[in-house]
């Protein structure tokens, strides 16, 4: 009988191990299936999105939208004007780039994964007719993930192997 007990602590402690660590595949597939059907709510569920938002203003803004950003928070009127209609076209061009659509389309193609700490995780998706696309995901709770920055193509993703 003890042997058994240990046995099945044993393969207990594998079957944790494994869903520990393959769980941000399953959040990474749970957000391509939630993408393609344009299930809005269980994406919510699944993204981060301020903390996206905020990590694409960095990298999609043009130096004008930078800019604008910038002058957003100036106490002159007329200039505050001009900064928020140049963030509000940074923030529209950033809500295409997220969209269940374009996310759909991003998840596409062949993905490999790297744990960059151990709450967090890179899956870098190639496909042959474009750049590989990089998404960060953070450990929620013990098991949960969520997307919290997106690595367009074009940019540079750091591999994933």
């Amino acid at each position: 009988m003890g042997r058994f007990l240990g046995f099945l602590i044993l393969l207990g402690a594998l079957a944790f191990g494994a869903a520990y660590v393959g769980s941000p595949w399953l959040s990474f597939h749970q957000i391509g299936e939630a993408a393609r059907a344009h299930d809005q709510d269980r994406l919510e569920a699944l993204v981060d999105y301020p903390a996206v938002r905020e990590g694409m203003k960095h990298e999609v803004d043009s130096g004008p939208t930078k800019l604008s950003r910038t002058m957003a928070g100036v106490g002159f009127a007329p200039v505050q004007a001009v900064g928020k209609l140049g963030a509000m076209h940074g923030d529209r061009k950033i809500k295409k780039l997220i969209s269940a659509q374009a996310l759909a389309d991003l998840v596409e193609g062949d993905a490999s994964y790297a744990y960059l700490t151990a709450d967090r995780v890179r899956i870098t998706v190639t496909r042959a007719s474009r750049s590989p696309a990089g998404f960060v995901l953070e450990r929620h709770g013990l098991f949960g993930w969520k997307l919290v920055k997106l690595e367009l193509p074009g940019e540079k993703v750091a591999p994933a192997n």
